[in-house]
């Protein structure tokens, strides 16, 4: 923001001032609240707690709205989102792997479920909301969550294809699509855009069966809160990856009361474990994608959809959507106890302090307890100075970070054209040089990305391109001379950008319609 850009495209403080697409690639409209807290001077510690502590809030917020549409039970609303706010697996995004972005995501999954069991089997109209906020909201936080979104809601959707026979349900799904992508329009294109540009991210083809999950480990309670994501052959050494234990019980509990126990099920009940068995074949697959069983390696092979499911990169993100759906049916398992007892309330309260003390306190505890939490964590942090980037996926092939990193940051003129003055301010620069003959080039500590463009002193377009190891190359007139050097994305981006507000206000202005249509018609009746 402080480089001038709005909306941000570039990261200017990465690969030590050369910049890094990761604005473009990575959906950020959340990061500004964290980042308006920084420009407050608020401390860089406070300011990611502030926004752990607002994405907790939401989703307990949403989890609670959304259960109690579906559930139409105030107090299993309260427990199904005490469940979800608390599963491990978000657990495991705070603390052992600040997945950021997957955390956002899972405070929209309950909307998308929400939105495409009413479009199926409820008001399709109140659906077409809810999956538009639920996708809307995933779009703008981790975009390999709209892909799994995607891939369940496809399934879903085929697994109940003849509902789509009324015309209605399946309008209301195709305009919800429409709308999620324009809303989206200003995140993607930029996507899809950059991602022409032969950046690494395009061409790498990872090896998800290597990190697939035993389904012996799908459900540990009592993991070791630290370390990283490791290979089959060394399963209980890295990071935790489970959906906890509680989940799994709760699956057998909601078998053993839905068929075991064969109490008459009235209206309400009946529904409730409807939801609870929908939660279960859900959570099912999703289990299935993320573990060993899965034939991943022969499914990689496959051209286009090998391609599809291979991206999530590492399976056991599924475990995203296999924890919404087993806290449905947890959910489910805690309305038959509950039946039973004489004082139901009681029983939930009873069944959340369950879900607290054995799924969040053993993995809290373990993360607080451990010994070697420091140094693991100095090992971390070790290397995220401003030129770590990861994998650099976004880079171009063939850039040599290394030698990136090495480049004096200055400006490197070509024959015998020299600099005599240079200034940098983020993604902006400005030099002066002189004795620059026809067909030199001057290349600047900036790498380059579409957007970059030059001027000269009197405004002249000077014509911009990826010089050697991919930084901005600039063509200097013949002479000397002032050139400026900026990042303006380009016009397709902010085309996109006014498609996304348009899409806002106008829905916006209908959704703000349809209630006062309905509150003018409560105040008649």
């Amino acid at each position: 923001l402080l480089s001038g850009q709005f909306p941000v495209r570039l990261n200017p403080t990465f690969l030590n001032g050369y910049g890094y697409a990761d604005a473009i690639m990575y959906p950020t409209l959340f990061l500004y609240f964290p980042a308006a807290l920084r420009l407050l001077h608020v401390s860089l510690t406070v300011a990611y707690q502030l926004f752990i502590f607002a994405i907790n809030l939401a989703t307990a917020g949403l989890a609670y709205t959304c259960a109690k549409r579906l559930l139409r039970r105030r107090d299993l609303a309260i427990f199904l989102s005490a469940a979800y706010t608390l599963c491990l697996y978000r657990l495991i995004c705070i603390f052992t792997r600040a997945a950021v972005g997957e955390l956002i995501a899972m405070a929209f999954l309950p909307a998308v479920l929400l939105g495409m069991y009413e479009v199926f089997f409820g008001d399709e109209k109140r659906g077409r909301r809810w999956l538009i906020l639920g996708f809307t909201g995933v779009v703008n936080s981790h975009v390999l969550s709209v892909e799994m979104a995607a891939v369940i809601c496809l399934l879903f959707a085929l697994a109940n294809v003849r509902r789509l026979a009324e015309l209605r349900r399946l309008a209301a799904l195709l305009t919800s699509a429409i709308a999620v992508a324009a809303l989206g329009a200003w995140v993607l294109v930029p996507m899809a855009h950059i991602g022409s540009t032969d950046l690494n991210v395009m061409h790498s083809f990872p090896n998800a069966a290597a990190d697939a999950v035993y389904p012996a480990e799908m459900f540990a309670t009592f993991v070791d809160a630290l370390g990283l994501s490791g290979d089959l052959y060394a399963p209980y050494t890295g990071m935790p990856l489970s959906v906890g234990g509680i989940l799994g019980i709760g699956a057998l509990l909601f078998l053993f009361g839905r068929y075991l126990l064969r109490r008459d099920e009235d209206g309400e009940a009946a529904r409730l474990g409807s939801l609870g068995l929908g939660g279960l074949k859900l959570a099912a697959v999703a289990l299935f994608l993320a573990s060993t069983l899965f034939p991943w390696t022969y499914i990689s092979k496959i051209p286009g959809l090998g391609r599809l499911l291979v991206s999530v990169q590492f399976p056991w993100r599924w475990f995203c959507i296999a924890s919404v759906a087993l806290v449905l049916t947890l959910t489910a398992a805690v309305s038959y106890i509950a039946r039973g007892s004489q004082n139901r309330r009681r029983a939930i309260l009873v069944a959340c302090a369950l879900v607290v003390m054995a799924s969040a306190s053993p993995y809290i505890d373990g993360y607080m307890q451990n010994s070697g939490q420091t140094a693991a964590l100095a090992n971390k942090l070790a290397p995220l100075y401003s030129g770590h980037l990861g994998g650099q996926e976004y880079l171009r092939q063939g850039t040599a970070k290394s030698a990136l990193e090495s480049r004096p940051p200055v400006v490197e003129p070509s024959g015998e054209a020299r600099v005599t003055r240079f200034s940098r301010d983020f993604t902006n620069a400005e030099f002066t040089y002189e004795n620059a003959a026809p067909g030199d080039y001057a290349e600047l500590p900036l790498y380059y990305y579409p957007g970059y463009a030059a001027r000269d002193a009197d405004g002249g377009a000077l014509t911009v391109g990826a010089g050697e190891n991919g930084v901005v190359r600039v063509d200097l007139p013949s002479g000397g001379g002032s050139v400026s050097v900026s990042y303006r994305e380009p016009l397709s981006y902010r085309v996109s950008e006014i498609i996304s507000l348009l899409a806002l206000i106008i829905l916006t202005a209908l959704y703000l319609r349809s209630k006062i249509k309905v509150n003018k018609f409560l105040r008649e009746e």
